[in-house]
């Protein structure tokens, strides 16, 4: 989502969801919600699963490195590539 601005957090030792204004765990949990309803909806969807594994991959790269979100991203892409092992998406 914003790979280079938790870059920057990282360089100056700061946690980066500490210093994340408000404003960006909302568009995390946003970028979570859009597509865990997709597949609620939809089970098959296999590019609602692989933006699903990119949103838990971002709450984690922001320094939520919980096994939550690490395991979440695993099943989520997991699910993808059952899908459709062949999409460029997964």
């Amino acid at each position: 989502m914003f790979p280079h601005l938790a870059e920057s957090a990282k360089r100056i030792g700061a946690p980066p969801l500490e210093r994340a204004a408000p404003f960006l765990r909302q568009r995390l949990r946003q970028h979570e919600r859009e597509p865990r309803e997709a597949v609620r909806l939809d089970p098959a969807f296999a590019l609602a699963w692989s933006k699903l594994a990119r949103a838990e991959v971002d709450w984690y790269l922001w320094g939520e490195t919980t096994a939550t979100h690490r395991d979440a991203a695993k099943r989520a892409l997991d699910n993808a590539l059952k899908l459709q092992p062949n999409s460029p998406e997964t």
